[in-house]
């Protein structure tokens, strides 16, 4: 079968489903949050829908497209820092920058291995972890106050 949007720039889109199977879709509603969805079929079927979504409908469908947006941008820059410490395994400042990404994402777990291997490979701005704006997370893990308790060099 063929979908066709009236009033998007969605589609065509085209789809091919068993007998007894189902399929689900996502489509873009315009910005007043109407659809205009045409179906066609085998045999000359084919079936309009029309319509528009309801003010809290849209806001819900507007929240998860930006929430998708954001997902995406996560990932986005944990793949970069980690093609950037996958490219230098032994550079301490390729490290802190993926336990930088991990920490202003909230993922307090790999922000402190990263951390960790970041001081293990030789990192040695020690005094700017805790000033740094994209740890501050961190600020408040225990894990974090021990870290920099007991990897702190001798003065």
């Amino acid at each position: 079968m063929q979908v066709r949007s009236g009033n998007t720039a969605d589609g065509p889109r085209t789809y091919t489903v068993e007998a007894g199977k189902s399929l689900s879709d996502t489509w873009s509603v315009d910005a007043q949050g109407r659809y205009d969805l045409s179906v066609y079929g085998p045999n000359g079927f084919m079936r309009a829908f029309k319509g528009a979504v309801s003010q809290p409908a849209k806001a819900n469908l507007d929240a998860m497209v930006k929430n998708k947006t954001v997902l995406q941008e996560r990932k986005e820059q944990v793949s970069s820092a980690l093609q950037g410490a996958d490219s230098k395994p032994k550079d301490p400042q390729a490290a802190y920058n993926a336990a930088r990404v991990y920490a202003r994402l909230g993922d307090a777990d790999q922000a402190l291995t990263w951390l960790n291997k970041a001081l293990d490979l030789g990192y040695d701005q020690f005094d700017y972890l805790s000033l740094d704006p994209s740890l501050v997370n961190l600020k408040k893990d225990p894990r974090f106050l021990k870290l920099l308790e007991e990897r702190r060099p001798a003065r």
